[in-house]
């Protein structure tokens, strides 16, 4: 049998894991929350975030909810172009500081973002035997 949820538990339900992000935010000062993310109390906060994402792009997010994502420093609606924007900022800053923008490949910031992040899992097991 299924069960169906009230309005209230859903406020509920939201409530709960906009406070989640909230606590990531005030952590880590941004919500760019990776989509695997768990949080210590074992809150699958990356899931909840890749929902609010999908729900607002299927245009089943009230404003009110949208309203205070957006509220939140560093809330991007679409993730690639939140990460691309925070990359390119950084190397930005590498070039103008060192008169160029190609920083060696063993290069990282001080926040361990380094030049050649791998994405995939043949990627990463390639870079791991190096």
């Amino acid at each position: 049998m299924a069960t169906t949820t009230t309005p209230e538990q859903d406020d509920s339900d939201w409530g709960k894991g906009y406070h989640e992000l909230q606590s990531f935010v005030a952590a880590h000062g941004h919500a760019r929350v990776p989509a695997r993310h768990v949080t210590a109390a074992g809150f699958r906060l990356g899931a909840w975030v890749t929902r609010q994402r999908a729900d607002h792009l299927g245009q089943q997010l009230g404003m009110p909810h949208a309203g205070k994502l957006e509220a939140l420093s560093g809330w991007a609606w679409n993730k690639s172009d939140a990460d691309w924007d925070a990359q390119y900022e950084k190397l930005s800053a590498y070039a103008s500081e060192h008169e160029h923008a190609q920083p060696p490949i063993d290069y990282s910031t001080a926040d361990a973002v380094h030049r050649h992040q791998p994405t995939t899992p043949a990627c990463r097991r390639y870079v791991a035997t190096r």
